[in-house]
């Protein structure tokens, strides 16, 4: 209120909440990922437009933000990021941060969901994320009890719970998953970094049942082994 009728000076720019997060985020980029100073520079620049998009210069509460708050700032950087490349900077600039946010204990899986989408890209614009009932959707096909159907209930809970990517979610390991610490780790990273991240209940139960109901026996580690379609 003082602040509002100037009877205090405003605060520093360098200290409003956005940019003390900012900050944050951008030493855990560099300390932790190892990421180049361009690649953290656009990371910072789409995350914080993102940040002041949705809380200005007040506090940031990520738990109030729903999934539709991140498909329509995608939407309004459809028209900056007008190619596939470049607007996967967006997605995944995003995506890197919740899970930032996540190895934080912050339960943002629902907005790392919103990040979901196909591997084709509709011509050269906004790729198609999905919605809340396209989720939901997705989790109601879910269920299946023969091997095939018990992996792609796996795989989908470590796509919309993690955020994990198609390639991510292939490499997991058997030695990747703590089930006593409940974490799974990320191997060599595009940062050239294992990221350590808290594996939620769905996602570990969806595992589980894959690995003992499912997973056909293999000398390979990978957590999702090939499945020989019957003839």
């Amino acid at each position: 209120m003082l602040r509002a009728i100037e009877l205090i000076p405003p605060k520093p720019i360098d200290m409003l909440p956005v940019a003390v997060e900012l900050r944050r985020f951008d030493d855990y980029l560099l300390q932790v990922r190892g990421f180049a100073r361009s690649t953290r520079e656009t990371s910072i620049r789409i995350v914080g437009r993102f940040l002041r998009d949705k809380f200005n210069d007040g506090a940031i509460n990520l738990s109030t933000l729903t999934p539709a708050h991140v498909r329509d700032f995608l939407a309004s950087q459809a028209n900056v990021y007008r190619t596939p490349v470049s607007f996967s900077l967006v997605v995944s600039s995003l995506r890197g941060y919740f899970r930032w946010r996540i190895m934080q204990k912050d339960d943002l899986y629902v907005l790392i969901g919103a990040l979901a989408n196909p591997a084709n890209w509709q011509q050269a614009s906004l790729p198609k994320s999905l919605s809340t009932d396209e989720i939901e959707q997705l989790l109601n096909s879910l269920g299946q009890t023969d091997p095939i159907g018990l992996r792609a209930d796996a795989m989908v809970r470590c796509a919309l719970d993690l955020g994990l990517r198609i390639g991510e979610i292939a490499r997991l390991s058997l030695d990747d998953i703590d089930w006593v610490s409940g974490t799974i780790t990320l191997r060599r990273t595009k940062g050239r970094r294992d990221d350590v991240m808290p594996l939620p209940v769905t996602t570990g139960n969806a595992i589980a049942a894959y690995l003992q109901n499912g997973r056909p026996k293999t000398l390979h580690r990978e957590v999702f082994a090939s499945h020989k379609t019957p003839r």
